[in-house]
């Protein structure tokens, strides 16, 4: 199985679990493209190692690499973990953001306005 089939593998199963995934994304001040954008818990899926991708954007988003040594079950599960992990709410409490959180606040949400994406996928589930 290539890393295009492991892709798809995940996307099927997104779309089957009801997730919102942007597919194709570029992200506009570093003119880099994010095949797979999962939104909840700022999620980003690519083929294959690359560094520079890596490095630009490991602070803004949760990168996770399809590898050829990784199954499609495995990324599958790489990618509910990573879900699992980022999304987990740990209690409402009142608190204010020291200037460093503002400043990291502030240049998350200016790297979401900046994404273009090609399609979002948003998909409802009926009961």
């Amino acid at each position: 199985m290539n890393n295009n089939q492991k892709l798809e593998a995940l996307i099927a199963y997104l779309r089957e679990n009801g997730r919102e995934f942007w597919l194709n994304v570029r992200y506009i001040s570093a003119d880099i493209e994010i095949p797979l954008f999962i939104p909840k818990g700022r999620i980003a899926v690519r083929i294959s190692d690359d560094e520079v991708w890596y490095h630009k954007l490991r602070s803004l988003v949760h990168p996770v690499i399809i590898r050829d040594a990784d199954t499609a079950e495995f990324v599958i599960e790489k990618v509910e973990n990573t879900i699992k992990a980022k999304t987990l709410k740990k209690g409402r409490r009142p608190r204010t953001f020291t200037p460093n959180q503002r400043k990291r606040h502030n240049k998350i949400a200016r790297f979401r306005k900046s994404l273009e994406a090609e399609s979002k996928v948003v998909v409802v589930v009926s009961f």
